[in-house]
Formats: structure tokens, sequence, C-alpha cells
């Protein structure tokens, strides 16, 4: 490798502890954490955004980055693996998304292909600017960084991963370390509505965003947000929604057009 690439380091992080991330970084960049008093004139290689649980407020942060230095390359590291979130960094300019823990072979290749893309990018040519109509994905909305909040963060998760399966209180306390009568107190207190509330929402966002293909049956759709009868799914996001699954294709159709 030439001369080492300068990266600024974003950490929003809930945790006290050093993830170690930067670190494995520093063996191959010059790293510098954000620090306010840093002159604006510095210029940076890649900006890299760290992440446990993004929130609203976060995510604003980072697209706000994405749209004022449009030609720095962005790396967003998170616990999260989520493909509305991902869906959701590509739209706005995110260059490469990762999900933590990473190992520290996975950073020299990362490196080289930043350098190789680097070398492509003039500052006068400019980058297409973040997409208009990225949404904050809607699990988001959820995840927040105080104390309370971040030991709920685990279910929140959870149910992104297991959207398409059966999935119980028990399921989500047992990985938040809590019984389900705290669980359900706790996440009752901290998010203003019920955990079945929340997956129910959850699912049928999801299943909104399916139905705009053409070609996905209604029934395939109710499968990959857990339901295993159409048709209560149907009535599900009738009750939902405000309109039936058919309804809501047709609607999302044209508004795509």
């Amino acid at each position: 490798m030439g001369e080492k690439l300068s990266v600024l380091w974003v950490n929003l992080t809930s945790g006290e502890d050093n993830s170690g991330i930067a670190d494995l970084f520093r063996s191959y960049c010059y790293v510098r954490e954000l620090d306010a008093s840093a002159p604006h004139e510095v210029l940076f290689d890649l900006i890299c955004f760290e992440f446990d649980y993004p929130d609203v407020a976060s995510l604003g942060l980072l697209k706000k980055t994405s749209t004022e230095f449009p030609h720095i390359p962005i790396l967003m590291i998170s616990k999260v693996h989520s493909e509305e979130l991902a869906i959701w960094a590509l739209r706005v300019r995110v260059w490469e998304y990762l999900v933590a823990p990473l190992q520290g072979d996975e950073i020299q290749p990362l490196i080289k292909s930043l350098e190789d893309f680097s070398g492509r990018i003039s500052t006068s040519s400019g980058l297409f600017p973040p997409s208009a109509h990225c949404r904050i994905p809607y699990d988001c909305r959820y995840w927040n960084c105080n104390a309370q909040k971040s030991l709920l963060d685990p279910a929140l998760s959870y149910v992104v991963a297991h959207l398409h399966e059966k999935i119980t209180e028990r399921d989500v306390a047992d990985v938040c370390n809590m019984s389900p009568f705290k669980f359900s107190r706790s996440f009752k207190k901290s998010y203003g509505v019920t955990f079945q509330y929340y997956l129910i929402r959850a699912r049928m966002e999801k299943a909104s965003r399916l139905l705009t293909n053409p070609n996905v049956l209604v029934a395939d759709v109710a499968n990959q947000v857990g339901f295993t009868d159409p048709s209560y799914f149907t009535r599900v996001f009738k009750k939902a929604r405000g309109q039936s699954p058919s309804s809501c294709r047709g609607i999302e159709l044209r508004a795509s057009r």
C-alpha cells in the first residue's frame, strides 16, 4: 500500500466500552475520532459511522453528513443485520454497510477497495446525492440510546431476523434476559405500545413493501411475514392498514409509476 488513508471515526454506540473496531482500522489508516475542535479544512478519505442500534437521530446525522460531503465515501458499521436498514443505507449513498463484530482480516480488503474507489473519484466530478424519498426504517424509530431501551434492543434485532417465523414474548424476553412479565412491562413503559402491537406493525410494514412486487403472491407475502394462513393475514392486514393486501398492491404500484 502507498500513503495511508485518513478516516474520520464517528462513534455513535450507546455502550461505554470501546468495541475495538476503530483500533482494527488503525493498523491500515490514520483514524481521528470526531472532535468538534478539529479544523474544518482537514480532509478525510473516509467517514465511518459506528452504531450498535442506530436510531432516528443518529441515522439523521449520517444522512446529513452524506448530503454535505458527497465526495467522501461513508462506511456504516452496525450490530443490526437488517435488510431494510441496508436498503436505506444504499439510498443515502453509504459506500459500504458492515455488520459488527468485525474480524481483523476483513479490514485490509476493505481498505484496498477504498483506495481503488478513491482513485476513481474526482472532487470536482460530484456524486449522486442521497435519495429524497428514503424514510428512516421502521425498527429504528424504536431504538434509542438510553439505558432502559438499550436493554430491550436485542428484542428489536430479534424481530428483524425472525419476522418470517412465529415470535412469542417469551422468545424475545429470553434474548433480553428478562421474564416475560418484566419484558412486557418494560417494553410498554419504554415505547408506549405493547410488544404485540409493535410486532404486528413491523410485519405489516414489511408486507406492504413486498406487495409492491406484482409477481409476488399474497400467500407468499403472508408466509414471509410469519403468517401460515393467508386468510388470517388478509384480515390482520386490513385491520392494520385499512385496506386489503390486493388493494394496497394497486395503490403502491400506481404511486411508483
